[in-house]
């Protein structure tokens, strides 16, 4: 059984400091989006124990749109929402509403219909602001799933103007998004007048099932969309057509997914990958792994897939495009006791933004940065300053909080760097 390991440039300079300041939604990092449904493990009594720490949005579905205008929330919407809006608030996170979804199926329809008319539009738009303003919730997501010809592919454009003008007319700062799909309906979006109307797009990248359940790439394999386009099977074929149309790449969001091929949840597999990790191997082009005959996102697949799509030096995409962020369906499929893939999310946001945060220089140097669970680091100097530090070589912290590295050498004109890697 071997230890996954990726070691991850992240500092190099000369000695500096600052405390980075933080935002709602990062501007120096990608974005992490997350929904919530419902609980699988600890129901709505396990709001509290989300990795909120993860993510920087949460989406909770779901809100019906009833043909009218009118919106009505469906399933377990109103035994979450109040606990997970204040658990989110109180973390200094984003809580989004999701009005739509896939079931039930009469949604698209209603959807439809909301959009075909301008006076019901703007009654939809008027009861989204005042259901933001109501619940609580910090923005919007438009789960339409999906405009399925030319007349619905220019209403939903407009849908989605009346949307973002009601909800930045009364408060610019809450965010409206929608949800794309996967494949299939790609090229029923006005791709190259929605990023007017629009702060980010959710794209489903986990629906597929062609074998993998989110392949990244899938070389000579051909999705065929319902307006007769050509797109690779995967979800560079997507984003590349999304990206090609005109959509914004900084405004785009990759979903990963929480569950398997079978629909299983993680939390269902996470005992057999723990024990047998050293077995299952990365698939080349789909980065996700087969366990007994199921696809999965796996700790190590969510580095790999994320490098894929945010890093320009790894990126799978046309002209090494990258994207605003990742995001995954859902909460409910991990458990929150053992929360391994919206940690593994954290560590590659941690291995990118590793920052000296306090310099002491006096006959010594203290090099401090933000310690992330699961990440081990490791202080390093110039070839010629090679005393040791302290601790001698790596540091995996337990828990949130600063990593201290000291070295008793002078530092005048040293330069110096904390580097890490994400340890499974």
């Amino acid at each position: 059984m071997r230890r996954w390991t990726a070691w991850c440039f992240l500092f190099w300079g000369t000695l500096s400091g600052g405390l980075a300041v933080a935002t709602t939604l990062p501007t120096d990092r990608p974005v992490v989006v997350g929904y919530v449904n419902y609980l699988r493990v600890g129901g709505a009594a396990g709001i509290s124990n989300l990795n909120h720490d993860a993510v920087d949005v949460v989406v909770q579905g779901f809100v019906e749109p009833l043909a009218d205008g009118t919106l009505a929330p469906l399933g377990e919407f109103e035994t979450y929402r109040a606990a997970l809006v204040s658990n989110v608030h109180a973390r200094g996170k984003t809580a989004v509403m999701s009005i739509g979804g896939a079931l039930p199926t009469r949604m698209r329809d209603q959807f439809a219909a909301i959009a075909s008319n301008a006076a019901t539009r703007a009654t939809f738009a008027s009861n989204v602001v005042t259901a933001i303003e109501t619940w609580d919730f910090d923005g919007v997501d438009i789960d339409y799933e999906f405009p399925a010809s030319a007349e619905e592919t220019q209403d939903f454009t407009l849908l989605m103007r009346d949307v973002y003008r009601a909800v930045k007319t009364n408060n610019a700062g809450h965010l409206v998004m929608f949800g794309a799909s996967t494949g299939y309906w790609i090229d029923q979006y006005e791709w190259d007048r929605l990023g007017a109307w629009s702060d980010l797009a959710f794209y489903f990248g986990y629906d597929w099932r062609n074998p993998a359940n989110g392949p990244m790439t899938n070389p000579g394999q051909v999705q065929w969309t319902l307006g007769g386009h050509r797109i690779e099977a995967s979800c560079r074929g997507a984003l590349d057509f999304m990206l090609a149309g005109g959509y914004p790449a900084d405004k785009i969001v990759v979903g990963l997914p929480f569950y398997g091929t079978d629909w299983s949840s993680w939390y269902e597999v996470m005992d057999t990958w723990w024990t047998n990790r050293g077995a299952w191997t990365l698939h080349a082009d789909y980065l996700e792994v087969e366990i007994d005959g199921v696809w999965w996102t796996t700790p190590e697949c969510i580095l790999a897939k994320m490098d894929a799509v945010l890093d320009a030096g790894k990126s799978v995409l046309a002209d090494a495009a990258t994207v605003r962020g990742v995001g995954f369906w859902e909460f409910g499929h991990e458990d929150p006791a053992r929360p391994d893939l919206s940690r593994a999310i954290r560590t590659w946001c941690a291995l990118h933004r590793i920052r000296i945060d306090a310099i002491a220089v006096d006959n010594h140097v203290v090099m401090q940065c933000d310690g992330v669970p699961g990440i081990q680091y490791k202080a390093e100097t110039a070839p010629r300053l090679t005393a040791p530090w302290t601790p001698a070589a790596t540091n995996t912290p337990v828990a949130d909080g600063p990593v201290t590295f000291t070295n008793d050498t002078p530092a005048a004109g040293g330069f110096y760097r904390i580097k890490g890697r994400a340890v499974f």
